[in-house]
């Protein structure tokens, strides 16, 4: 149940919170957050405050540690979830990733706030294999295995979840023209993730 529906959410996660690959902003001459951000869209939408506290390559275990600097020293009353794929692309289990999520949910709930997790996105394998220099196919499997059975478990466990992947398949578009380099998506799926939480949203009550 979300017991809040004000107040400022925070959204913890990896490089598919942050934005990546981003886009090239040229005056700059830097890479710069994409424009279209399943985040921005869901801030526009609720017109509450959406703090975008995703970090290329991070582990769950990386965002326990920041939980008092990025999540709870800004007070927010509900937090976006969304890891994993870092944690299986490490080589660990299903078993490990959830004992990380119960951690990290532990601990929000000890301060009293709210948790809907982000589902983490299937790989494409042959685009990990061709843009990441992934040779090992047996590796590869493993990971995409682990993080298959961590995204059933939230299904299960959760309260309340975003089902990106869900959102990418419904889409009727090819995924590997979805996600171009095997993981991260592109700004149509960007698009279609922020639809998606924005339509989760507003089944919880906000």
């Amino acid at each position: 149940m979300i017991h809040k529906t004000s107040g400022t959410i925070v959204a913890l996660g990896d490089s598919i919170t942050w934005g990546y690959p981003g886009e090239h902003d040229r005056r700059a001459g830097v890479t710069v957050r994409r424009s279209v951000l399943w985040t921005k869209m869901l801030e526009d939408a609720l017109g509450r405050t959406v703090i975008n506290a995703g970090v290329n390559g991070e582990s769950l275990s990386a965002m326990a540690r920041r939980l008092d600097e990025d999540v709870l020293a800004r007070n927010p009353s509900l937090v976006i979830l969304s890891g994993g794929s870092n944690d299986a692309a490490q080589g660990f289990s299903t078993e490990e990733m959830i004992r990380r999520t119960q951690l990290i949910e532990s601990r929000l709930r000890q301060h009293s706030i709210d948790v809907v997790y982000g589902l983490p996105l299937e790989f494409v394998h042959h685009l990990v294999r061709s843009n990441w220099g992934i040779e090992d196919e047996d590796a590869l499997r493993r990971s995409a295995l682990a993080l298959d059975g961590y995204r059933e478990w939230l299904r299960s466990w959760a309260d309340h979840f975003i089902d990106f992947p869900a959102a990418l398949n419904a889409a009727g578009r090819p995924l590997d023209e979805l996600l171009p380099d095997g993981i991260h998506p592109s700004a149509e799926a960007y698009r279609l993730m922020g639809e998606a939480a924005i339509v989760q949203f507003g089944r919880i009550g906000r």
